[in-house]
């Protein structure tokens, strides 16, 4: 093995652990209000993270769920990339 490789296999491998760290952070973050609020047992909360390409954010997420489900949304957001 290369250095070259060697330094994109470590690279890779850090960005995997910041991203592992950051979903375990955003799942507890998300969960434990659910709860508190709900009052239930942290059982009965499930938290989904799906990454999302910022150039597909628009067709795959804005407009089928925000766009085209407005009586969903608890919080609308303060943007229209439509716009």
């Amino acid at each position: 093995m290369n250095y070259s490789l060697f330094l994109a296999s470590t690279q890779n491998f850090l960005l995997s652990c910041v991203l592992l760290l950051i979903r375990s952070i955003l799942q507890r973050e998300t969960s434990t209000p659910v709860v508190a609020i709900m009052k239930c047992g942290e059982e009965s909360v499930s938290v989904a993270i799906e990454e999302i390409k910022p150039e597909d954010w628009a067709d795959k997420v804005y407009k089928p769920d925000i766009l085209n489900k407005p009586e969903k949304l608890y919080k609308k957001p303060g943007y229209d990339p439509f716009k």
